[in-house]
């Protein structure tokens, strides 16, 4: 299964996924270089009919969010991530860091279950993975 990064809350009742504006913090300036440069280069996964926007209402144009979950094989991650990373200087955690710093060559999972029956988080409209995430 995958493990999922980078979706934020949707609603003031959504008690399970974090407000990005709460993940902002410091990293040394090579490692998040080098993290951006990670989460940019994720192998596409799956695709939605509609772009993300940015939850700090930064002004990004949303089709720089874009419309897709990027993967290594390993982590699932939306598109726009990069950008929380470098522009708002979110931090990650250790676990993720660990893994995208290793040198590991990314890889397409084998096989994801997918369904339509619910819509994704991060404000694209589409099919959700179900089954295969975390």
């Amino acid at each position: 299964m995958l493990k999922v990064i980078g979706l934020w809350i949707n609603t003031l009742v959504d008690q399970q996924l974090p407000v990005p504006q709460e993940l902002v913090g410091v990293l040394p300036s090579e490692v998040r270089t080098r993290l951006v440069d990670y989460l940019a280069s994720g192998l596409p996964l799956v695709g939605y009919r509609g772009c993300s926007w940015c939850r700090f209402a930064c002004g990004i144009d949303s089709s720089k969010m874009g419309s897709w979950d990027l993967t290594d094989g390993i982590w699932v991650w939306p598109e726009g991530l990069a950008h929380y990373v470098e522009a708002h200087r979110i931090v990650l955690p250790d676990e993720f860091i660990t893994h995208a710093m290793s040198g590991r060559a990314k890889q397409r999972p084998t096989a994801l279950k997918t369904t339509q029956a619910t819509t994704r988080n991060i404000g694209c409209v589409g099919a959700r993975l179900d089954g295969c995430l975390q």
